[in-house]
Formats: C-alpha cells, sequence, structure tokens
C-alpha cells in the first residue's frame, strides 16, 4: 500500500502543476530512493529500443513494488474487515483506504453501504439496519452518532453498577402470600 500511496501522491501532484507527460519520467527518477533507484537502472536498459513514458514506467513500478498478489491481499482484508474495536471513524478510514482495492464494486453505493453496515459491531448494526441509506457518507455520520449513544448508555449502565449492587436473591425479604391471613 506504501507504493501505491507514494505512486498516487506523485500523480497528485503532476496533476496539480499540469506536468507534461513527458517529463514525468526525468522527474520521478529524481524521487527514487537506494533500492527503488537501483531496480529502475536495471529496467531502463530493457527499453533501449524505445522511449520511456510515463504509462512504461507506472506499468513497471506496479509490477515491482505493488505486485497482484499485493493487491489481492489487499482486497481480501476489505472483504473480511469488521469493526470490532475500532471506533467508527477508524473503521470508516481504513474501509476507505482497503476499497480503492476491490475492483468495480468499488463504485456500487448500494453494495458500499451493505459491506460497512455488515462490518459495524452488532450494537451498532442493528440500529442501523431499519433505514435506508442513499449514500455510505449518510450511514457512517448515524453510526457514529449511535456509537456515541452506545458509549454513553454503556458509561450509565457502569456507573449504576457500581453505586446500585444488585440484590442477591438470598437477602430478599420475600413476601408470601398467606390466605389464612386477613387484610
Amino acid at each position: 500500500m506504501v507504493a501505491d500511496t507514494w505512486m498516487r501522491n506523485l500523480e497528485a501532484n503532476f496533476d496539480a502543476s499540469r506536468c507534461p507527460h513527458e517529463f514525468k519520467v526525468q522527474i520521478v527518477e529524481y524521487f527514487l530512493d537506494e533500492d527503488a533507484y537501483t531496480w529502475w537502472e536495471s529496467i531502463v536498459p530493457l527499453y533501449q529500443q524505445q522511449s520511456i513514458t510515463w504509462e512504461i514506467f507506472k506499468k513497471e513500478f506496479e509490477r515491482k513494488y505493488f505486485p497482484p498478489e499485493a493487491r489481492d491481499r489487499l482486497e481480501s482484508q476489505f472483504n473480511n474487515l469488521e469493526q470490532g474495536k475500532m471506533s467508527v471513524r477508524v473503521y470508516e478510514t481504513l474501509f476507505m483506504r482497503l476499497r480503492r482495492y476491490i475492483g468495480p464494486v468499488r463504485h456500487d453505493q448500494e453494495a458500499m453501504i451493505r459491506k460497512f453496515l455488515w462490518g459495524l459491531r452488532l450494537d451498532s448494526q442493528g440500529r442501523l439496519m431499519s433505514v435506508t441509506y442513499t449514500n455510505l457518507t449518510e450511514l457512517v455520520e448515524r453510526a457514529v452518532s449511535i456509537e456515541e449513544v452506545v458509549r454513553k448508555e454503556q458509561d450509565l449502565a457502569a456507573t449504576n453498577g457500581a453505586t446500585q449492587p444488585m440484590p442477591m436473591r438470598n437477602n430478599i425479604k420475600q413476601a408470601g402470600f398467606n390466605p389464612s391471613q386477613k387484610g
């Protein structure tokens, strides 16, 4: 994921600076560190007969630093992602980060809503199921609100439990019914 993030940031910088495609390879060579630069030096001779374009660089970079197996692992992480002990915000961040690697289904809003919802903890999930969400942001914001309510309920239960111990059955005086008593 580090290589993919590096490439995304690089492309964003190129776009923001309106860098022409023909200069991108020369510029990126400057940013390659030790091992990456050594790798690149071994790739350049393979293209002696042609000019190395930005597309060629990206293809070779991805082959080396972001192979299909890495993409498969990230897709698997996404498919198995559950909130667990994470906050909703942390779960959302990881969900969005991994979502990039799952292919075309990532553009299906309904599928993403279902996946996010089913990955939430049960205490939140049950409270969110009865509503139809139009987008993922709406679900996330609602989940954050529910998470806060659940936390407050748990805090209140913990506080009440600490100050008012549950009576034990043996300590409770049972008022039985006696039909011979009047009144």
